[in-house]
């Protein structure tokens, strides 16, 4: 009778068993799908985050950003640990300790939230504010601090607590468009971050707190209040004596405010130009272009390229130019001067002879950044101009010819190619000088006597710049021993 009864009760409670069973797999399910979600929302390839392009002259120094906002990004290891000091000790003094969130703060902030009826203290760590900043934005409201404390502790599984710091002090807002503590540095002070003493440490540091009440800018003041409440706090918490909080209290602080800096625009787009070639032909864009079969799938490689680019520009590289400001500031100053006629324009490089490197380049006369850049852009005949460069110069060179030497200047042929001068004249023999100031076509320069060959002139009058390239001595891609002295990308 009892094993009958066990069959039956058995029996009876299976279906509920099932249902149970199958309840408890739908929720796991949820929950796996959660986390997968998260994981993936919260991955470390979300982290990236823009950094500006610079450009320097040969000497080092910057001449120009290629992007905005001006963001500078401070590896760990040069962030000064009285910063992070400052944090813990005012922001989060169990940092190094909780998984994420704070729960002695969470609660202290909602009894005081619910004696206001509204929010008005959230209780967030540093990994909070970070998973905010990332990813949640600043809307005040429970199902949003509710899923901040998520993203939270999934960042703190994927990040150290230094890294978590890092991440944090290069994102904050520092006001008037300023983000991350080196760039806050060398905005309001022109100092890098390693420059800067405690109290000017301590006067950045109180920024994020209130960007808008604590804009050194408009409410110095109210930072300096703010900072010496930071110096309090870390006196009370240990980290300075009463007598060095009040020696960093005393120490004068004076703001230099950065301007952007955009100098030698002619300069600069060549070399973002260059910049672009770099990438596209090291990462294989223009082989794509060249194997590419229909409009649409060149159309596709070009906006692959624009995005990549887009990740170049915003990863925070540095361009090391041949600049020479003297030089480039010389050439700008002789074009306005020289060419001051209605409807004449014109274009200069100036190259180093020894090193071979572009150190100045000016797009136009009345050049400005961005528009038709005549130095490199504009495709032209050289006409005669050339002849000098590739004829003249490299025979004198070579043989140390001198200009009184005698050349033949009448029509020749060499296979289908059949130089022709003006008129179709033809002149015997002539002086090189008489050659040159005349600018005849057909002079055959003979090698044969010095070097046992004999290279003839070439003939230029439907010849265009592009072509010149092209054709005669063709313009490889820079590389580590450029003109524009770029190493290659990485």
């Amino acid at each position: 009778m009892r094993t009958l009864a066990g069959y039956i009760l058995v029996f009876s409670l299976f279906p509920f068993f099932l249902f149970i069973l199958f309840s408890t797999a739908k929720e796991i399910n949820k929950v796996q799908g959660f986390q997968g979600a998260l994981e993936q929302a919260v991955s470390e390839d979300q982290f990236d985050i823009t950094k500006t392009s610079l450009l320097t002259d040969k000497d080092g120094k910057l001449f120009s950003e290629m992007n905005r906002p001006f963001r500078l990004y401070a590896d760990e290891e040069d962030i000064p640990d009285f910063v992070k000091e400052i944090l813990v000790s005012s922001e989060d003094q169990h940092f190094y300790d909780h998984v994420g969130f704070d729960a002695g703060a969470i609660i202290r902030a909602l009894v005081k939230n619910l004696v206001f009826t509204h929010i008005q203290q959230g209780g967030s760590t540093i990994t909070q504010q970070l998973a905010r900043n990332l990813y949640l934005g600043q809307e005040k409201t429970y199902n949003r601090k509710l899923t901040e404390l998520f993203y939270a502790h999934e960042i703190e599984k994927s990040l150290t607590k230094d890294e978590i710091m890092e991440l944090y002090l290069n994102i904050i807002y520092f006001s008037n468009g300023v983000y991350g503590i080196e760039t806050a540095s060398q905005y309001y002070f022109q100092k890098e971050l390693g420059e800067l003493n405690k109290a000017e440490l301590a006067f950045i540091t109180a920024i994020p707190n209130n960007p808008n009440k604590y804009d050194p800018v408009e409410h110095f003041d109210q930072t300096k209040i703010r900072q010496e409440r930071l110096l309090d706090i870390m006196q009370q918490t240990g980290k300075l004596t009463e007598e060095e909080a009040s020696k960093l209290k005393a120490v004068q602080i004076n703001l230099n405010i950065r301007k952007k800096v955009d100098q030698y625009g002619d300069y600069a787009v060549y070399a973002q130009s260059e910049l672009r070639e770099l990438v596209a032909q090291q990462e294989g864009y223009l082989k794509k272009l060249e194997a590419a079969g229909s409009p649409e799938q060149k159309q596709k490689i070009y906006d692959d390229f624009d995005r990549r680019m887009s990740e170049v520009i915003n990863s925070g590289i540095i361009i090391h130019t041949s600049l020479d400001r003297n030089i480039q500031e010389k050439s700008k100053t002789a074009f306005q001067k020289r060419l001051n006629y209605n409807g004449i324009e014109g274009a200069s490089i100036t190259i180093d002879n020894e090193s071979r490197k572009i150190i100045a380049m000016v797009g136009g006369k009345d050049y400005k950044k961005y528009n038709f850049h005549h130095a490199y852009q504009a495709f032209r005949q050289p006409g005669s101009s050339i002849k000098p460069l590739l004829v003249y110069g490299p025979y004198i060179e070579e043989t140390q010819a001198s200009i009184a030497e005698r050349v033949n200047a009448d029509n020749y042929c060499i296979g289908n190619y059949c130089p022709i001068n003006y008129g179709g004249r033809q002149y015997g023999t002539v002086t090189m000088n008489t050659a040159f100031s005349q600018s005849y076509n057909t002079p055959r320069f003979d090698y044969s006597k010095k070097s046992g060959l004999i290279k003839p002139s070439l003939h230029f009058q439907n010849l265009t710049l592009k072509n010149f390239r092209n054709r005669i001595i063709p313009m490889p891609l820079p590389s580590a021993g450029s003109p524009m002295g770029c190493p290659p990308l990485k």
